[in-house]
């Protein structure tokens, strides 16, 4: 399947498409992505040999998933595992209802407003 194809897929919320493009990425970092979704609520298991490394990762997890511009998933909750353990090390919430609100538009115009901060942020996001 073409990465355009999957990238569509994972568009309209396909979690074996959402799985895949996270997967294609996590893999450098031995963190392997399980995702499920209902009714608009996305979730997002994170699991390695270690901890998983909290702040990168859900910034990576926002990122993708924003990217899409998925219409049908509304939030998104991210736990990160440590293999072998049956409880999160962490979990996360991300609404993304109000991260949509603020558009690189918006945004200009409240120029001290800390989701202007996070957004820029955001684009210069690495999994190291």
């Amino acid at each position: 399947m073409t990465q355009v194809k999957i990238f569509e897929l994972a568009k309209q919320g396909d979690v074996q498409a959402i799985t895949s493009l996270m997967n294609s990425q996590l893999q450098l970092k031995n963190v392997t992505a399980k995702v499920s979704i209902k009714n608009g609520y996305l979730r997002v298991r994170l699991e390695s040999n270690q901890i998983p490394d909290k702040q990168n990762l859900v910034k990576y997890v926002r990122q993708e998933i924003i990217g899409l511009k998925s219409e049908s998933i509304k939030k998104v909750k991210v736990d990160g595992f440590q293999q072998g353990k049956s409880f999160p090390c962490w979990s996360q919430v991300l609404n993304l209802e109000l991260q949509q609100k603020y558009t690189p538009a918006s945004l200009g115009k409240q120029p001290t407003s800390n989701v202007l901060l996070e957004t820029k942020q955001l684009n210069n996001i690495s999994l190291n």
